[in-house]
């Protein structure tokens, strides 16, 4: 796993910031290049940001249908990642009562705010407190070869290549660095939102995610279950075995303090 030390990502994020009268983003094509761009902008604007939603997934090579870029930031950073993104020439929702993005139908946890590239696609901004409450900052992870790493650069050595049929893969070591969790982070935060009590509408859908974990990411090599929060390790080892009935083990991860620590 390659790790960028603090003088180098600061080098980099000095090299490549943005005016405050951020330049248009180029929405031509839904790739890295638009991702990278966008990391490109928020980290000029001194807003630490990581990849969230089904990108991120695809980086880790799990199939599925990019229809946002989605990215999490502190809380206390939206109103400034909005402010960052106007005038780049994403479209503000003129329509919040019936956006599918924000609809109260939805399967999955609404942004805290979005732009529309078109009328299918968007930008989507979520709280880091919406799953990652639990770790310590979103800024990229800077350890030794001994303590796993909580964020990763989205073009590091470790994460799986591109693959016909298998999501985008890493990114190009070229491109503006783009901060994710590392799998075992991501999987933990899968867990911890199963177990919070007031997330009953999105049970479903953090469990397909831990499924997606499960069959994709684990199964192909890329996830480090001993890094794993021992009790999150737990009952990711209790959900693999199938040997007790799913409800039995929903109510123990309810249970448990996941959702709050």
């Amino acid at each position: 796993m390659s790790v960028v030390p603090s003088k180098v990502r600061d080098r980099l994020e000095a090299e490549h910031a943005v005016p405050r009268d951020s330049p248009a983003l180029d929405t031509t094509v839904i790739d890295e290049n638009l991702v990278a761009s966008i990391s490109q902008l928020l980290t000029g604007h001194s807003i630490p940001c990581i990849l969230w939603g089904n990108y991120l997934l695809t980086v880790y090579g799990v199939p599925s249908i990019v229809n946002s870029i989605d990215f999490m930031v502190p809380d206390e950073k939206v109103a400034a990642s909005v402010s960052a993104l106007l005038n780049t020439g994403l479209v503000t929702c003129s329509e919040p009562k019936t956006c599918t993005v924000v609809a109260e139908s939805r399967s999955s946890p609404p942004p805290a705010a979005h732009f529309h590239i078109d009328s299918e696609l968007t930008i989507c901004i979520y709280k880091k407190s919406s799953a990652f409450w639990f770790l310590p900052s979103l800024e990229l992870s800077c350890t030794s070869k001994f303590q796993p790493a909580d964020i990763i650069l989205a073009s590091d050595s470790c994460l799986p290549g591109p693959r016909p049929g298998r999501g985008h893969g890493r990114f190009k070591a070229g491109t503006f660095p783009v901060c994710i969790p590392s799998s075992h982070r991501l999987l933990e935060a899968y867990l911890r939102l199963i177990a919070k009590p007031r997330e009953p509408d999105y049970e479903c859908f953090w469990i397909s995610m831990e499924i997606y974990i499960e069959e994709y990411v684990d199964k192909d090599g890329y996830l480090d279950e001993a890094a794993l929060d021992s009790r999150c390790r737990m009952f990711y080892s209790a959900f693999k075995a199938c040997k007790k009935p799913i409800s039995e083990i929903l109510a123990e991860i309810k249970a448990s303090p996941l959702s709050v620590e």
